[in-house]
């Protein structure tokens, strides 16, 4: 009779034992683990009102056009970190327009501080000063962090005052933005 007792507690024991480290395994299968994924905030894009443009690698609004040297020698910005963004000429006096404030213009313009290896689209005007690009895509190489690209109004639309030149990467879509002053 002990040793029936003696069996039937040790049975006791380890089928106890197998279901208690059963039932964490078991719980643990029907716990699910919920991750959950914290964006970065997205600022917010600003309307901008009337005689404003929005620049987009600043996220903010400026008077447009630009008040002449409102951006010292060529000024920069961007979105990838691109602080030094510089180009040359920065300023350029545009040739008689349709009036004795607007202008047109035909330079070679030089943007340096970009990203090494990286191709770009140039974008340049707004505020009724259409301004064609040549030369673009444009492309650094592994020494050079400039490119170098035509812009031209011969129209002679172009009020004077300060115009952003985007630099938008691609593939990416980094935009690196320099300004240009233009004035009579």
């Amino acid at each position: 009779m002990r040793k029936l007792a003696a069996l039937g507690l040790g049975m006791a024991f380890v089928l106890g034992s197998i279901a208690m480290a059963a039932t964490p395994a078991s719980a643990r299968s029907h716990h699910h683990h919920h991750h959950h994924h914290h964006h970065p905030a997205t600022p917010a894009v600003p309307v901008c009102g009337p005689g404003t443009v929005l620049v987009t690698s600043l996220n903010q609004c400026f008077p447009f056009p630009f008040p002449s040297g409102a951006f010292g020698t060529g000024g920069s910005s961007g979105s990838a970190g691109g602080a030094g963004i510089t180009i040359s000429p920065s300023t350029v006096t545009m040739t008689a327009g349709g009036s004795a404030t607007t202008g047109s213009f035909n330079r070679t313009f030089t943007m340096s501080g970009l990203p090494s290896l990286t191709t770009f689209n140039i974008t340049a005007g707004g505020g009724g000063c259409t301004i064609t690009v040549s030369g673009s895509p444009v492309a650094t190489n592994s020494t050079s962090h400039s490119v170098s690209f035509g812009l031209s109004n011969t129209t002679g639309s172009c009020a004077q005052g300060g115009y952003p030149v985007n630099a938008t990467s691609t593939p990416g879509g980094a935009v690196f933005t320099a300004f240009v002053t233009f004035s009579r």
